[in-house]
């Protein structure tokens, strides 16, 4: 989506700023025109994270929150410090003043493409985002927030009350009532007030809860500041300032968690057919074997059941006798020696006279296999993940691998091993390897959130 300013471009003689594209859906980094007038460019940040935020789906409302609190606090920041500015332009700022203008359109750009693909694309950090929020405090001496929390708003199981904090500068005066939080049309007093920081107890029943998905939500924290005296037409009167905060009411279901384990099967063995040499044994009087021994190819085994012994001539004489009784060898086993890592297989020809002779010819057939193992996945069907249970998952033994899928919020899907301990957005994988069993763990602490 182009950033088109047209509207800005034919109420103004100068444009804003510009924003080229490197991609079809990347936008080159913010641009500031020294001619543009800062209240035009400050309202023009505030069109823009409407628009972001309208966009933001249950992914990104969980992801993206930092970033979006970031700079809707900056934008805040630059309302409060610039609200009489009326005829000041970028061009009139020092450099330390228009960094945080830079600043804040360079996180909004962040944030417009990675609403686009939360999945693939990553913020930069602004680890100087407060320091320039502190920056805008030090030349302006109205009202300014500079943090709060919490970003989210745990569902109605784990807690009645909500409790907002606020830190920042001047936010309450000695001659002015205190600062109220509004909540839709409910308006809430604060538990303590100081002139740097504000805290409220809310009942949760105040923010409105989808069932199944996050929902973006502002509320209103309303500063009131002393402005007497400080213009001609205008000695003695208090002003009203609000200041927006941005949240992520999480739903009441957490999400559901799928098991797929991994394992080998063996399946079909491959078999191949040795078949040995043609072993003689013959001779005169007494005993005569031949025999060789053989192993089987890397990787296979013998099927020592499949071995078989082929007796192909057996014959014998005794002067003019030629019954092959006269012979009593036989194909054999060498020793005996059968296993499935050798064979040996022997032709023997015995004859009990020595003026008899025999003759005993054979070979032997065996399968070598190789066992064959495929690896198969077993899925189990999705099983609700509540905010209030762990739940344990018993460890197959023998599987190569063991994955969960989690889906959370109907929106944020991952796979990790159920083997590595790691906190998946707002759920722990707990694995206790003695045991074999891993755990799921909502995340129910939220007190630094």
């Amino acid at each position: 989506m182009l950033r088109a300013l047209r509207s800005f471009l034919q109420v103004f003689s100068a444009a804003l700023f510009f924003l080229s594209y490197s991609q079809p859906s990347v936008a080159l980094p913010f641009v500031l025109d020294d001619k543009a007038a800062v209240k035009d460019v400050i309202s023009h940040f505030r069109a823009e994270m409407a628009g972001l935020i309208a966009q933001a789906g249950g992914e990104a409302r969980v992801t993206l929150l930092r970033a979006f609190q970031l700079s809707d606090s900056m934008i805040n920041a630059l309302t409060a410090a610039y609200a009489d500015s009326l005829t000041l332009t970028i061009g009139q700022l020092n450099e330390q003043q228009k960094r945080a203008f830079s600043q804040t359109g360079q996180l909004i750009d962040q944030i417009e493409n990675a609403v686009k693909d939360p999945t693939n694309r990553a913020l930069q950090e602004f680890a100087d985002t407060n320091a320039i929020i502190a920056d805008v405090a030090s030349w302006s001496k109205r009202p300014i927030v500079t943090r709060y929390s919490p970003g989210f708003i745990a569902p109605r199981a784990l807690g009645s009350e909500v409790r907002v904090s606020v830190a920042g500068l001047r936010l309450h005066g000695a001659k002015v009532k205190p600062p109220v939080l509004r909540i839709g049309s409910t308006e809430y007093k604060p538990d303590d007030h100081t002139d740097v920081s504000i805290g409220f107890s809310v009942p949760r029943t105040a923010f409105p809860t989808n069932q199944n998905t996050p929902s973006l939500q502002s509320i209103t924290l309303v500063l009131y500041h002393d402005v007497s005296g400080l213009m001609p037409w205008n000695w003695s009167d208090v002003e009203e300032i609000p200041f927006r905060l941005l949240i992520t009411v999480l739903p009441e279901t957490l999400g559901t968690y799928t098991v797929m384990t991994v394992v080998s099967k063996q399946g079909d063995d491959e078999k191949v057919l040795l078949t040995s040499r043609v072993l003689k044994a013959f001779g005169e009087g007494g005993t005569f074997t031949d025999h060789d021994c053989y192993v089987p190819k890397e990787g296979y085994k013998f099927d020592i059941n499949s071995a078989e012994l082929h007796e192909t001539a057996h014959t014998a004489h005794k002067d003019n006798d030629t019954s092959p009784g006269t012979n009593i060898g036989r194909m054999e086993y060498h020793e005996g020696m059968k296993t499935d890592r050798m064979i040996c297989p022997q032709a023997r020809s015995t004859v009990g006279c020595k003026e008899c002779g025999g003759r005993t010819e054979g070979y032997m057939t065996v399968n070598m296999v190789k066992p064959n193992f495929e690896e198969k996945t077993e899925k189990t069907q999705p099983q609700s993940i509540t905010w209030n249970k762990d739940i344990p998952i018993a460890l197959t033994e023998k599987a190569k691998r063991q994955l969960i899928e989690l889906t959370l919020f109907d929106a944020i899907t991952t796979v990790s091993a159920a083997t590595v301990a790691k906190t998946v957005q707002f759920v722990k994988i707990d694995p206790d390897l003695q045991n074999q069993v891993v755990i799921l763990r909502p995340v129910r602490d939220w007190t630094a959130r």
